[in-house]
């Protein structure tokens, strides 16, 4: 499909759904209207939505892992596990990333069919998980994280919006804030100010 109105479409559908909450259905409905242009039908509609909700919690979960295995120790520290276990849970968490090359076989005798090749396959995954850690980072630029370095700070911005858009609240408002404030070290007044800042720009 063309890049500008897929991205259009992607661009309003994240936005309604994250808006009404359980993105999983709220997504497949926005955009069944929204992909009419390019006349997939309901089935590949559905795959569709389901395929960017998989991708977005899968990306997620890998760039958590990625910012647990760069900087196990505060995170182990606060937890009170042994680095190494840290360091281990983290790699266990960007074991999903293989999924992004073994799913959806390549199609390469079909006419006109996407060639998902790995060079492809990589830099959707580089994507998705630059998406999280864009929005994380804003997040850390704003708030008082005089207590915390970027990567764990990283991370616990990754298990509030992971826990947030999985439990269906829209925005997964009051979860991300709550595990920010317990977990994001600083001011717990500056944090809330903090959040209020990022939700506005979000």
């Amino acid at each position: 499909q063309p890049l500008a109105p897929t991205a259009a479409a992607s661009f309003a559908g994240n936005v309604l759904s994250s808006f009404m909450g359980f993105g999983l259905a709220t997504g497949a409905a926005v955009r069944m209207r929204l992909y009419r242009w390019a006349r997939l039908g309901p089935r590949k509609t559905a795959a569709l939505s389901l395929i960017c909700s998989l991708a977005t919690y899968l990306s997620g979960v890998v760039a958590m892992g990625a910012c647990l295995a760069a900087r196990p120790g505060p995170p182990a520290a606060a937890l009170g596990w042994p680095p190494a276990l840290m360091l281990a849970f983290g790699v266990l968490l960007m074991t999903p990333s293989a999924l992004w090359f073994v799913l959806f076989p390549q199609r390469s005798h079909a006419k006109g069919a996407n060639h998902l090749g790995r060079g492809s396959r990589l830099y959707a995954l580089a994507l998705g998980v630059a998406d999280w850690i864009t929005s994380g980072a804003a997040l850390f630029v704003l708030s008082p994280h005089a207590a915390a370095d970027l990567a764990p700070f990283l991370a616990v911005f990754c298990v509030g919006s992971l826990v947030g858009a999985l439990a269906g609240i829209p925005g997964g408002v009051g979860v991300l804030e709550a595990t920010v404030l317990r977990y994001g070290g600083g001011s717990a007044h500056q944090t809330a100010a903090a959040l209020i800042l990022y939700r506005m720009i979000y």
